[in-house]
């Protein structure tokens, strides 16, 4: 599948491409992404997933779901959630602003305690 291909309205579609799944045209290069990543993330949120914002709730969605999901995932996740932020507030380029309060307890499911050791 080519990114330009993807169904914005189908969430198991922009799931493909957030995880690398898709053919992104220009990304033939190693160097074109970060090296942990299969994806350039802020590339994608900016030149795909921005550019449909009637699908903002696909996309959270998808999030979520990467959320909750492998470890690998969770790490694209947390990429694509800083990519978002990243251009809601310092570059004050986003069409959208993601939902923090239903994306961001994804990072943090359990209350950390420093001085609490489990037996």
């Amino acid at each position: 599948m080519n990114a330009n291909d993807v169904n914005y309205s189908d969430i198991y579609s922009v799931l493909k491409l957030l995880t690398g799944n898709c053919y992104v045209p220009g990304t033939d290069s190693p160097m074109d992404r970060p090296p942990e990543l299969p994806v350039d993330t802020l590339r994608i949120v900016r030149g795909y997933v921005y550019k449909h914002p009637e699908n903002k709730d696909v996309f959270e969605q998808a999030l979520y779901k990467m959320g909750n999901s492998s470890v690998d995932h969770v790490y694209l996740f947390f990429d694509f959630v800083d990519a978002c932020l990243f251009c809601e507030m310092h570059k004050k380029t986003a069409p959208f602003h993601i939902d923090q309060q239903f994306l961001l307890p994804q990072l943090n499911p359990m209350p950390f305690n420093p001085g609490h050791s489990e037996s």
